[in-house]
C-alpha cells in the first residue's frame, strides 16, 4: 500500500510540473510582441501600412478619396466619398469593405516567432 502512496504523489508531482511549465509557456506566448500590417486595396492599387504606427492615410479609390486611421493596432475608416458612408459606420472592424468606392481593407496580425505563411487576423 505505502508503494502505491508513493507512486500516486510522484505522477502528481510529474502531472504538477507539466501543467506548470505548460501554463507558462501559454502565457508567455500570448504577450509575445505582435507585428502586423494593414492592407488595402483601393479600385485596383494596392498599399500595405504597418500596424504598429498610428496614422491617418489617404487612398483613392473609386469615387473619390477614403480616409483610413490606424490606431492601437486597429484599423477604420474615417471618411470616404460613398454616398451611404457603410463603411465609415463599420468603426474598428477586420475586414472593412466600401464597395462603392472599391476599397478593401485587411488587417493581418503575426506573433514574433510565427512562420511567414501563418497569421491571425484579429478586429477589435
Amino acid at each position: 500500500m505505502n508503494f502505491l502512496l508513493k507512486k500516486v504523489r510522484a505522477a502528481d508531482f510529474v502531472i504538477l510540473i507539466f501543467l506548470l511549465v505548460l501554463s507558462i509557456f501559454l502565457v508567455k506566448k500570448s504577450f509575445l510582441k505582435k507585428y502586423g500590417k494593414v492592407k488595402v486595396n483601393a479600385n485596383g492599387t494596392e498599399y500595405e501600412y504597418s500596424l504598429s504606427q498610428d496614422g491617418i492615410y489617404k487612398v483613392k479609390g473609386a469615387l473619390g478619396i477614403t480616409v483610413i486611421e490606424i490606431k492601437n493596432k486597429k484599423v477604420r475608416i474615417l471618411d470616404s466619398a460613398c454616398p451611404n458612408k457603410t463603411c465609415v459606420n463599420q468603426d474598428f472592424a477586420n475586414p472593412i469593405v466600401c464597395l462603392p468606392n472599391k476599397v478593401i481593407i485587411q488587417l493581418e496580425i503575426e506573433s514574433e516567432n510565427s512562420s511567414p505563411g501563418d497569421f491571425d487576423v484579429v478586429s477589435q
